[in-house]
């Protein structure tokens, strides 16, 4: 089964894939030669979830292979628009790195969705699938 079956929207971006899986968890997965992320980029990721979404939330799966640093205008960004299209957020972070980033990023900032940090991805869609 190729990656991209059994989920009914799939785009292509420059930073990563976005899908939405038939049971409505969006997947947003990071492109494997990328260790960075920009403001810019993640605009367009905004833009793709508000448009997939139609005004609804659902929650997101995000998997990160590898990620170096999140500057603070991306720290923002993430924080203040991740309420527009998603009700809870799960990131798989495959190297220490990513998972510290983002295990200090939520602790610290008070995200107005529930996120959480995970090793695989089997333990975060059953944490997303919970109402």
């Amino acid at each position: 089964m190729s990656q991209e079956e059994g989920y009914s929207i799939v785009r292509t971006l420059s930073s990563g894939k976005i899908y939405k899986r038939t049971d409505g968890i969006l997947v947003l997965r990071q492109m494997p030669d990328r260790d960075i992320v920009t403001v810019d980029e993640l605009k367009e990721q905004l833009d793709t979830f508000i448009e997939i979404q139609k005004g609804e939330h659902s929650p997101l799966l995000v998997v990160v292979d590898k990620l170096k640093k999140l500057e603070n205008d991306e720290k923002r960004f993430l924080i203040s628009t991740i309420e527009k299209f998603a009700s809870k957020v799960g990131v798989v972070a495959k190297t220490p790195i990513p998972a510290f980033i983002f295990n200090v990023l939520f602790y610290l900032s008070n995200s107005p969705v529930p996120c959480k940090v995970f090793n695989n991805e089997a333990e975060a869609l059953a944490w997303l699938g919970k109402k």
